[in-house]
Order: C-alpha cells, then sequence, then structure tokens
C-alpha cells in the first residue's frame, strides 16, 4: 500500500481525467427530509458481506457519473485493497443544517506503468541536463501597442453608436459646357508617294515585305559595325603604327637612319618632297595629338615652264605649283608624304585638332584660316602624279576669307586647340582659336555633320563638305592693354624703348603694337597669355569684361619682344617667356615680376620655348641662329644643360632663308609595356650639309632626354617653391 501511495504522489505523474468522458449527472427528485441520524445510515447501507451484500464502497461509485468505468477497476487490484465491512460512521451534523450537501467529484487516476516511469525518468534526467547547457536571456518583445490616434478617431470613439451620416445632393457638380465651334470635317485619300518620301497613309493596312525588313536590319547592322570601326580603328592604326615604327628602328625600313649627328638623337628621319613640286620652303612644322604624324607647311614655289600635253592634267600640277602645301608623313613611313594638301596662299602655321585627328588647320600670311578634312574621299579632289606616285590634291574644306567682315585682316601668328566637347548627337565640335599680328584673337567653333549640309549664306564652305568653321567671338588683346602695360609705374621699374612703344608728342604711337604668341591656361580655358613686341606678356580673358590679375608680366631689364610663351606640362601655375634678346623668364600666374631669368647664353634672338612632352624639368629653347639648348632643372639650374648648333637652310625660293622652326611630340604607346618616344622636328640640318629650305628632319630622342626620371616632378616641384 505503501508503494501505491508513492506512485499517486510522483509529480511526474500524467493525469488521465481528460480521458474520461464526464456526463452530466440527472439529479434525482428530493429525498423527504430524514432526521439526522438515518442520513449517514440511507446513503450508506449496511453490506455483510459478499453474496449479494454490497460493500461501502460500491455504494459510493454508484452515486458518481463513471460509475460504469470505475466498477471495472473495483473488479481488479482495487476491490482487494479496500476493507470489507460497513463505513465508518459518519460525523454527526450540526442542529442548523437544515440542507443535505452534495457529494464531492471524485477523479479516477489510472496507475502508471513500469515504461511510463522509465520514460518520465528519462525526460526528468534530460531536463537536469540542459538547465545545465542551456543560457538563458532576457528577450524583449511589444505585448501591447497604442499608436496615437487623430482627432477624428478619437471622436469616433467617442460618438454614440446611434449616430448616422446623411447626404444631400446640391447640384453644384451638374455643369453642362457647350461651344458653338462647328467641328471640322475630314475625309482620308489614299494615294501613291515616291519610297524616297517615307511616308505612308494612315488607313493603309499593307505591311513591310521580308525583303524590306531585312534590308532594315541590315542597315541596321552596318550602322552598329561603322560604329564599331570608327572605335577600333584609330587602336588597331595605332598598333600598325608602332610595330612599323620598331621595325624601322631595327634597320628594316620606314625612312629613319640608324645614326645621327645630333647628341640626344638615336635615329633620324629626312622628309622630302617630290622634286616635281619644285624648290620650296618649309616655314612651320607640327606634330599630331598623339604624335603618329608630323605637318610640315611649305611655301608657294615658281610657276612651272609650259610643257606640252592636256590641259585638265598639267591644271592640278599648276594649281599645286603657285599655292602653298601642307604635307603629312606618318612616322611609321616617312618615304614620302601620305597627305598633299592645297593652301590657298603662303602658310604660316599649321596644326591637327586634337578632338578630330582626321581635321587639319593652317593660318596664312594674308589672314586667312583654312581648313582640311582628310576622311573625305580621295576621287573628291584632283589627282596628280609625282615620281609615279598618284597623290590626292586636296583643296581645303573651309576658307575663313570668303566671309565678309570680322576676320583677320594681318597674318596669322599662331592657332591651338582650346578645348573638345561632344555635342549633338549629330554633330561634334572643336574650339579652335587663332591670333593674329595685329592682336585680334577669334575662336572657332570647327563643326562636323554626318550629311554633306550646304549654307547657302556661307561662301567659305566648299560644296560637299561636311566640316566648316562658325566664329564663336572675337577678343582683342591690346587695343588698351598694351598701353597700359607700358606706363612707367609699373612694378618692374622701368621704360620700355622699343619703337612701338616710344610715344609722340601727342601721346599717340608712331606703330602699331604687334602681337607674336599665345597659349591658354591648361586650367582654365578663358584665360590666355599673349605675347607683345613691348616686351610684355599680356594676361587676357576671352570675355573682354573681365580684369585679370596682374594684367601683364613684365620684362627683367630691357623691354625686348617676347616672342615664344610655354607653360609647364605637370605644374600649370608656371610658364616661361622667350625673348628677342635672347633671354628666357620663368613667371607665376600670380605674379607680375619673373620668378628667375637666364641670361648670356644666346647670341640671338629666341624663337621657340617649350617644355619637355615626357620629362618636365625639361625645357628646349631654340634661337634664330640655329642653337639649340636644352635645360634640364634637375641637375643644373643656372645654365643649359647641352647646346647643339644646327645648320640653317639655304633659301629655295627668293633672296632670304626661312625662318628656323621646331616642334616637340610625345608619342605614347598603346601598349603599357613600351615608355612614350619623344620626338623633334625641325627645318635645320643637324649635320651642317647646308641642305635645301624644304628639307625637314623627325629626331627620337634618347632616354635621358625622351622619358621619365624617377621623382622628377617632386624635384621640379621644391624648386620653384624656392625661387
Amino acid at each position: 500500500m505503501a508503494d501505491d501511495d508513492e506512485e499517486y504522489e510522483d509529480d511526474d505523474f500524467e493525469d488521465y481525467e481528460d480521458e474520461f468522458e464526464e456526463d452530466e449527472p440527472e439529479l434525482p427528485p428530493a429525498p423527504p427530509p430524514q432526521p439526522p441520524q438515518q442520513t449517514a445510515a440511507a446513503q450508506y447501507p449496511q453490506s455483510t458481506g459478499h453474496g449479494g451484500e454490497q460493500n461501502y464502497a460500491s455504494v459510493r461509485l454508484k452515486n458518481g457519473p463513471s460509475a460504469e468505468r470505475a466498477s471495472k477497476l473495483l473488479a481488479g487490484p482495487l476491490a482487494a485493497a479496500l476493507p470489507p465491512g460497513p463505513p465508518p460512521a459518519a460525523p454527526r451534523p450540526p442542529a442548523y443544517a437544515a440542507v443535505t450537501p452534495m457529494p464531492a467529484k471524485k477523479h479516477i487516476i489510472a496507475p502508471v506503468d513500469t515504461a511510463q516511469r522509465q520514460l518520465s525518468e528519462l525526460r526528468r534526467v534530460r531536463l537536469q541536463a540542459l538547465r545545465g547547457v542551456l543560457q538563458l536571456r532576457p528577450v524583449d518583445i511589444v505585448l501591447y501597442d497604442s499608436p496615437p490616434v487623430s482627432e477624428y478617431e478619437l471622436y469616433q470613439r467617442s460618438a454614440d453608436w446611434k449616430l448616422r451620416s446623411k447626404l444631400s445632393q446640391t447640384h453644384e457638380d451638374d455643369v453642362n459646357e457647350e461651344t458653338q465651334t462647328e467641328e471640322i470635317e475630314t475625309e482620308e485619300q489614299l494615294c501613291q508617294a515616291p519610297e524616297d518620301l517615307a511616308s505612308q497613309a494612315k488607313t493603309s493596312s499593307l505591311t513591310a515585305s521580308t525583303s524590306v525588313r531585312s534590308a532594315d536590319q541590315l542597315a541596321a547592322s552596318a550602322k552598329r559595325l561603322n560604329r564599331f570601326l570608327r572605335s577600333a580603328a584609330p587602336v588597331v592604326e595605332a598598333l600598325c603604327a608602332e610595330n612599323a615604327l620598331e621595325a624601322s628602328g631595327a634597320g628594316a625600313g620606314g625612312g629613319f637612319e640608324p645614326t645621327s649627328s645630333l647628341p640626344f638623337s638615336k635615329r633620324v628621319a629626312k622628309l622630302k618632297l617630290p622634286a616635281a613640286l619644285g624648290p620650296r620652303d618649309a616655314v612651320a612644322t607640327s606634330f599630331s595629338a598623339d604624335a603618329s604624324a608630323v605637318l610640315v607647311a611649305y611655301s608657294p614655289s615658281t610657276p612651272p615652264q609650259k610643257k606640252e600635253g592636256k590641259k585638265k592634267d598639267k591644271e592640278p600640277l599648276r594649281r599645286a605649283m603657285t599655292s602653298g602645301l601642307v604635307a603629312m608623313w606618318p612616322m611609321h613611313a616617312t618615304q614620302r608624304p601620305a597627305q598633299l594638301l592645297r593652301c590657298v596662299g603662303s602658310p604660316t602655321v599649321c596644326e591637327t585638332c586634337s578632338g578630330m585627328p582626321h581635321v587639319v588647320v593652317a593660318g596664312t600670311a594674308e589672314g586667312s584660316v583654312q581648313l582640311w578634312n582628310l576622311s573625305e574621299a580621295p576621287t573628291s579632289h584632283d589627282s596628280i602624279t609625282l615620281d609615279a606616285e598618284t597623290y590626292a590634291l586636296r583643296a581645303p574644306t573651309y576658307c575663313s576669307d570668303a566671309a565678309a567682315g570680322g576676320y583677320h585682316t594681318t597674318p596669322i601668328a599662331a592657332i591651338t586647340t582650346v578645348s573638345t566637347d561632344a555635342g549633338a548627337t549629330e554633330t561634334r565640335a572643336v574650339t579652335l582659336a587663332s591670333l593674329d599680328a595685329a592682336g585680334t584673337l577669334i575662336v572657332w567653333q570647327v563643326l562636323e555633320s554626318e550629311t554633306a549640309a550646304v549654307d547657302g549664306t556661307d561662301y567659305g564652305q566648299a560644296v560637299g563638305g561636311r566640316v566648316r568653321l562658325v566664329k564663336s567671338s572675337a577678343v582683342p588683346t591690346n587695343a588698351t592693354r598694351l598701353r597700359a602695360s607700358r606706363m612707367p609705374s609699373h612694378s618692374s621699374g622701368y621704360t620700355p624703348t622699343h619703337a612701338s612703344s616710344r610715344p609722340n608728342g601727342d601721346g599717340d604711337e608712331l606703330l602699331p603694337p604687334r602681337t607674336t604668341c599665345f597659349q591658354f591656361f591648361p586650367d582654365d580655358a578663358s584665360r590666355l597669355i599673349v605675347g607683345a613686341d613691348s616686351g610684355h606678356v599680356l594676361h587676357v580673358s576671352r570675355y573682354d569684361a573681365a580684369r585679370q590679375q596682374p594684367p601683364s608680366f613684365s620684362a627683367p631689364a630691357e623691354a625686348a619682344a617676347v616672342t615664344a610663351v610655354a607653360f609647364c606640362a605637370t605644374l600649370h601655375a608656371f610658364f616661361l617667356a622667350g625673348r628677342a634678346d635672347g633671354s628666357i623668364s620663368l613667371y607665376a600666374d600670380d605674379d607680375a615680376a619673373p620668378l628667375r631669368s637666364w641670361q648670356d647664353f644666346a647670341t640671338s634672338a629666341i624663337v621657340h620655348v617649350s617644355w619637355g612632352p615626357v620629362r618636365p624639368a625639361v625645357f628646349w629653347a631654340f634661337e634664330a641662329n640655329g642653337m639649340l639648348h636644352t635645360f634640364d632643372l634637375c641637375d643644373r639650374t643656372h645654365e643649359p644643360l647641352q647646346s647643339s648648333q644646327l645648320q640653317l637652310p639655304r633659301a629655295d625660293v627668293g633672296g632670304a632663308s626661312p625662318p628656323p622652326c621646331i616642334a616637340l611630340g610625345a608619342r605614347v604607346s598603346v601598349r603599357r609595356s613600351t615608355p612614350p618616344t619623344c620626338l623633334l622636328s625641325t627645318n635645320c640640318a643637324a649635320d651642317g650639309d647646308g641642305r635645301a629650305g624644304g628639307e625637314v628632319e623627325v629626331h627620337l630622342l634618347d632616354e635621358r632626354i625622351g622619358s621619365a626620371q624617377e621623382g622628377e616632378t617632386e624635384i621640379l616641384s621644391r624648386f620653384l617653391s624656392s625661387l
């Protein structure tokens, strides 16, 4: 019995109370009241034992709701456990108990077997093990959330549920509008039109045939192919040119000789025009933007003698002989020119547009700015045969002197590309600037269209040309600026002695001022510096109302004409100015006085000054007598590192020899492993043979001058900061 009590007292004992269905007890009619002493006897009748007699346990189970199920349990082990005999006497109720209480419901809990006890033990052991492993932590949860409500919602909550909303119609939205205009009667008719009008009736139900759709797809594919070739062609061309240039350097042709008399030159190529074009003087030279080609401008030749032959064959040659020429040589094939451009007049400068490599521009002594489009078909121009080679003699696509008024009237002193920007989808624009000797700066827009658009009011454009010049603005650079810069109260404290700056008794100038060169600020295309014959470098803005500080940059000593200016390629706040007295001055863009000057190293006027295109601390100076000076500010800061004498060209046309000219260019390789190559072109001879003036030499510079040095920019910056 003690074992049974322990089983019933076990905490893990499962309650099977829910498995027994409880029936609602049917209450019998209330028995008549009995005396208190008979209540226990009536409730628990006597039992005399077995054989028809009942014990008190069976009598109690009959009054429960599950008597039938409990009786089965009494027939088992529980029946033997109950004591036989009459039930114990019930306690005597108090005298005031008038109502007999209902008996309490008894719940029978089934005993558990051995398997359930083992399962309970396993659960208990597992629970204790989990309590030692699991770590509980507090978790924040939202049990109740009451966001703020609006006043209308509060009103709805507090309003009486009996309130109802009512609507009324006032006919305010019942608006009728009418007009007196009658509808226009239309009628669609079909008509036949040519295919090139690209029009079709709206009501036509015809669809494009398979051939038409195929033609449209082919046209779209051709456009995509053209765009791809237009972008990939320069890369392929550059790679081919580099391969050819390397092959020419190895002695496999290309026109470059393996030796050169110039100390810093590795190889040299000599450019010569065909003899049939007559004797000419090379007056200007320049490299393309990527230095893959060199341009040379030639003066007109003497008219040819009359020869027998057809007039149509002699006319192109006659035009070429009586006009100036601009020839283009590729660097990988310098045996003969690749392009011959006929110039109307005598060219003074030539340039390749950096944003449009197929566009060449040149200025003439007559004040004309001429432009050529190299992408035009050669068959649209005259052709001439020279030394068994057929050339296309390209005429200018545009000439500025055909327009009336507002353009240059004096020789063009310099031309440069200002900036490049992408225009609309149908046009591309490049900005050019040209300066004449009178000091007039004109800014041009070079416009290129996809189709040949003819402007009836622009007589300078050739028929069928797709490129033209449009005047953007004109900036006078020396009307009042030169007079202001010549005042004796300038910071330099000297009085100019140049003839053009000597005033007469009335205060007017004896000679008009002249400008010789100009260059735009690399970081600001709205500002530029202009060299004048007064000895000052003018600080000019493209917008005439803007006042720049300082207005001009003074000369170190006596006023000598400024002949060349050049900005530093890496440190854009510094520039050089070469003068006719053979001196060179270094300026900062915010100081009117020169930071440093180099004098007494030259015996003639400086005609060209330029910073090295590859090495930032190297600059070049070229004298009028053919002396070429190389300065290296990392090695020597007070004198040239090297000076080389070049032979001036002989005069082929007229009595005067052509002016010496020089140009520098840097060719950046498409292959990243190949360093940039520095090139130099000049119309002077390095070997001193006194050759003709029409020949031009192109030198490939060695690594000492043509390759960048480690830390060179920092050394130059420290040197300039110390001045």
